[in-house]
């Protein structure tokens, strides 16, 4: 009898190749508690047989473990230098400082670093070499995404932070989503409304203007191919992961493409004291945990799906296909308007028409008379003056 061994153990071995996978992770080139929710992210990843690999710049300390491994670049910082940098910016803003200006210069030190990466020519053809399955961005540093386009790899967003970016695409009706950063919830009244407008408006001219150019110079410095703006790469990412939860989140339209996996970091909590706020943090707590699995099972779900279905297309909608005009309809008001103004018009000029017929058919009947009506209002053949009617002499 012939043995099939051979052959189950070669689709074997094919369908675990297909579902291992190499991942490449681009953590922020600071803020170290990021880094604990993307080691916790790791193993569970190394768990399912994928190879999770951390682009980080020298210097930087990270525990030595099985579950991923590291690629080192010259960067700005190390994880000394980049506490005191942090530090030093929450004193300024505590002292007084603006936070825009804080923030601003942590823009900076963002892209200078995004800048060292992008210009390594030896560190990106080595990360080619890996032929890497999926890269996850960071958003708050977008870098990632221009490392994802110089590998031309798929990549999803994993977001560290409690934030719902108006970048996703999803609709946002400002009369109940709050702004990030707004701190209103989403029962405002006029004024919390028109507070809410204006923190959204200012986000995203902020994001627009001074975000996203600075790291589409890099790009272009490099003439990185295809020419992509930031926004196309923002817009690109097969998934939004979000640490978010409905326990924390005001409740808000999303997309099949945006998911909320809030809670990694969570562990069973020990007992409260008999305090005011025990009850209500007990709710938030069943709602949170009112789930189906841990956010880390989620999420590793959510990761092997769009690896299977090749970054997931299908959940994307088409919100970044269309333009701004198209988006709000305003193709469809200017067409309304115009077809208003042209029937008013043709009413307007139907309308005097039928009067001045009107009035040209009622002025004929009135002051023409033929075989013994009126001319004039006279008779016919008579001249009325001064009162009286004088008749006309006979012309022989």
């Amino acid at each position: 009898m012939k043995s099939y061994t051979p052959y189950f153990m070669l689709l074997w071995s094919a369908v675990g190749i297909a579902k291992a996978a190499k991942i490449i992770i681009v953590p922020p080139i600071m803020f170290e508690s990021h880094m604990y929710i993307f080691k916790t992210l790791a193993s569970a990843l190394h768990e399912r047989g994928h190879h999770t690999v951390f682009l980080l710049s020298e210097g930087r300390d990270i525990a030595p473990s099985n579950h991923y491994s590291l690629q080192r670049y010259p960067g700005i910082f190390n994880s000394t230098t980049s506490d005191a940098f942090l530090q030093s910016k929450m004193r300024n803003i505590f002292s007084g400082r603006l936070t825009a200006v804080e923030l601003f210069d942590i823009l900076d030190h963002y892209t200078k670093n995004c800048d060292m990466m992008v210009g390594n020519h030896a560190l990106i053809q080595g990360l080619k070499k890996e032929k890497f399955d999926l890269l996850l961005v960071d958003p708050n540093d977008m870098c990632g995404f221009v490392i994802a386009h110089l590998l031309g790899v798929k990549y999803a967003v994993f977001s560290t932070g409690l934030w719902y970016p108006a970048e996703v695409g999803a609709p946002a009706p400002l009369a109940y989503v709050p702004e990030f950063n707004s701190l209103l919830t989403d029962n405002m009244n006029l004024l919390q409304r028109m507070k809410n407008t204006g923190v959204y408006l200012i986000s995203r001219i902020g994001i627009s203007f001074l975000v996203l150019p600075k790291y589409e110079r890099i790009m272009q410095k490099y003439n990185l191919l295809p020419g992509k703006s930031m926004y196309d790469l923002v817009h690109g990412s097969s998934l939004w992961m979000l640490c978010t939860d409905v326990a924390l989140e005001f409740p808000r339209p999303t997309l099949p493409n945006v998911v909320y996996v809030g809670g990694i970091l969570t562990k069973p909590a020990g007992p409260l004291p008999e305090v005011s706020y025990r009850q209500r943090a007990q709710k938030l707590s069943e709602i949170h945990k009112d789930q189906p699995g841990h956010p880390v099972n989620r999420t590793v779900y959510w990761i092997d799906y769009i690896l299977r279905h090749d970054g997931a297309h299908h959940l994307r909608a088409a919100v970044h296909q269309i333009s701004f005009c198209q988006y709000f309809l305003l193709d469809i008001v200017f067409v309304l308007l115009l077809g208003a103004v042209l029937l008013y018009f043709l009413l307007s000029w139907v309308t005097k028409f039928i009067c001045r017929r009107v009035k040209s058919l009622w002025s004929s009947s009135k002051h023409s008379t033929v075989n013994g009506h009126y001319h004039n209002g006279i008779l016919n053949g008579k001249c009325k003056r001064n009162g009286h009617i004088k008749h006309e002499k006979k012309v022989k």
